[in-house]
């Protein structure tokens, strides 16, 4: 899952197409959403900074 999401911004850094496929039977929890969206919010800042 993780690493579809890497590939997923990857994609949409370069400006490719890109779909995201998620598993609908594999459940995730807040504690690995939420460090993942500070890594992209912090991503994102860097690059606008």
């Amino acid at each position: 899952m993780i690493k579809e999401l890497i590939g997923y911004v990857k994609a949409w850094i370069k400006g490719e197409e890109a779909e995201l496929h998620v598993d609908k039977t594999w459940s995730f929890g807040w504690w690995e959403i939420i460090p993942l969206v500070a890594i992209v919010g912090l991503i994102i800042y860097w690059i606008c900074r």
